[in-house]
Parts: C-alpha cells; sequence; structure tokens
C-alpha cells in the first residue's frame, strides 16, 4: 500500500511539473511550493 502511494505520489508530481509550465506562465513559485 505504501509503495503505491509513494507511486502515485511521485506520478502526480511529475504531472504537476509538466502541467504547471502548460497552464501558467511561471511554474517555479508552484512547482517549488509543492
Amino acid at each position: 500500500a505504501v509503495e503505491a502511494l509513494e507511486g502515485t505520489g511521485f506520478r502526480l508530481s511529475l504531472t504537476a511539473v509538466s502541467v504547471s509550465p502548460a497552464t501558467s506562465p511561471k511554474p517555479s513559485p508552484q512547482a517549488r511550493a509543492r
């Protein structure tokens, strides 16, 4: 269960980072905040 949660969190982080720049012009502050 912990491994699955960790994998999901990591994937969510990568997705957020990939979507951040496309959605916001300044993904730096958001990416760093998360």
